[in-house]
């Protein structure tokens, strides 16, 4: 009876393919034969283009109802390809080898060494846990390079604004070198015009319904059914936004300034010029965010 032995595979989009799922739950058959293992019927579990950090822990169903099956004592061994796939977060991978040292009777193997019949199984796989931690670091890390890169290259690194459209640069044998914005000159005339109205006294709830009334799409996708409507709030966050002036700010998003004040580091702009991407000149945006009133005001 083989039905209690579980594989789990994942995958993060940023640095593998869809591929890869295939290619662990392989060689998790492979570890489970090199045990003497048969593995007949297996459960497997699945995560797909989801990073192990604890920020996607939520998001991770079949790493969650693998912990749902271990807890309610329907497996008696998990296999996984690297113990870096089953979490890349401190927290989770102590609270990990607690579970293992409460509940004998699961065994983890992995392909990287880790077997919880061995002694000293803790040390193997602490050590591989502070690996795997310290290789995200360094993932952020070389991301974050690359995208500063790419922008001082000028290139952009964000999806393309209301008023602008994706260029894909690609070299002569297909390569993909970058992306660029480009102007689309229909949202582009609209932006201007929301400027324009702005800029003479109507608020950004008259301009909300001015757009709706128009019918021009909203410049966010809706998520909701009742969604896709132009409301103030977006109004405002498209008039502050620097890069109808011609200007990209590294680091200078709300959620990131809020995010670097929670975790109590200096919160470092870089300003990157895009004269091309100008829609409105200095003096009109300024006078458009100098204007007092509330946020709808």
């Amino acid at each position: 009876m083989t039905s209690n032995i579980a594989f789990y595979a994942r995958y993060s989009s940023d640095q593998q393919k869809e591929t890869s799922i295939d290619d662990q739950l392989r060689r998790c058959r492979d570890i489970a034969q090199k045990h003497g293992i048969a593995p007949d019927d297996v459960l497997i579990f699945k995560d797909e283009a989801l990073s192990g950090t604890w920020k996607h822990d939520h998001k991770r169903e079949g790493y969650l109802a693998l912990i749902a099956a271990w807890d309610t004592n329907a497996l008696s061994l998990v296999i996984v390809d690297e113990f870096g796939r089953l979490t890349r977060d401190g927290v989770e991978q102590a609270l990990l080898v607690r579970r293992l040292e409460n509940n004998r009777r699961v065994r983890l193997l992995t392909d990287d060494g880790i077997d919880t019949n061995q002694p000293n199984w803790q040390l193997q796989l602490g050590l591989l846990g502070l690996v795997g931690q310290q290789s995200t670091r360094d993932t952020q890390h070389r991301v974050e390079r690359g995208m500063v890169g790419q922008l001082e290259r000028g290139y952009m690194i964000a999806t393309p604004g209301f008023g602008y459209d994706l260029l894909r640069e690609i070299d002569a044998v297909g390569n993909h070198l970058g992306t660029r914005w480009k102007i689309n000159p229909t949202e582009a005339d609209i932006v201007r015009e929301i400027y324009a109205r702005r800029e003479h006294g109507q608020s950004m709830h008259q301009i909300a319904t001015w757009l709706n009334n128009a019918g021009v799409p909203c410049s966010r996708k809706a998520k909701k059914p009742y969604g896709g409507f132009w409301r103030p709030s977006r109004i405002r966050n498209l008039l502050t936004n620097k890069v109808y002036r011609g200007e990209f700010f590294w680091h200078g998003s709300t959620t990131y300034r809020t995010k670097a004040k929670k975790l109590g580091i200096d919160s470092e702009e870089r300003v990157f010029h895009r004269p091309e991407l100008r829609l409105v000149t200095d003096e009109t945006w300024h006078r458009c965010n100098d204007m007092s009133g509330t946020r709808t005001g």
